[in-house]
């Protein structure tokens, strides 16, 4: 075969690449809109704050994951992809915590200190289009997830990169809105 030959290989295969990268660009970005349409009001505002600022820093984020059902996260979690079933990604869902509980937040740490309370609130997952977990984002530590934390804490949400253990999700956000419960012994409703 001919050096121009494989050259012209080469060529047609870049093209291909390139070809199914813009489709797959396409198609989540579609996912992100559609994972955007899923929050509330409220976390929309917040989660723009956070795709403007990120956007700013000439990064390229989307919305990978908003909301899910109960059966979605089970399959999360049995994939070892999620640690809990407890998640602020389903919709519903509450956290309850009870006096002495170790809390991320001022706001918890109070209520805790008084009794127990509950977290209710929601998630999103916000990744670089390019890379989305993969390539140089593999690293927990990639400036990406770090301006990622600087944006979220900007627009009033919770970093799941400050977790430690298992836990640390450094693509995760999340609102939370505490409630304080009076009677620890009866579930909340």
């Amino acid at each position: 075969m001919s050096l121009s030959s494989l050259i012209e290989i080469a060529k047609s295969i870049e093209a291909k690449a390139k070809h199914a990268e813009a489709i797959n660009h396409a198609q989540l970005l579609k996912r992100s809109e559609r994972e955007y349409r899923k929050l509330s009001v409220e976390m929309q505002q917040r989660v723009v704050v956070v795709l403007r600022y990120l956007h700013g820093k000439n990064w390229q984020p989307i919305i990978f994951h908003g909301s899910r059902t109960k059966e979605e996260q089970a399959k999360k979690v049995a994939s070892g992809h999620s640690w809990t079933m407890h998640s602020l990604h389903v919709h519903g869902e509450q956290q309850r915590k009870s006096q002495g509980a170790k809390a991320y937040t001022g706001a918890a740490y109070m209520l805790g200190q008084h009794g127990a309370y509950i977290i209710n609130g929601e998630a999103a997952d916000i990744v670089d289009i390019r890379w989305l977990w993969e390539g140089p984002c593999h690293n927990l530590n990639h400036p990406f997830w770090n301006d990622l934390g600087v944006a979220a804490k900007m627009a009033g949400l919770v970093w799941g990169g400050l977790w430690s253990g298992k836990s640390r999700d450094v693509a995760h956000v999340e609102l939370q809105k505490y409630k304080a419960i009076s009677d620890t012994r009866n579930p909340v409703a």
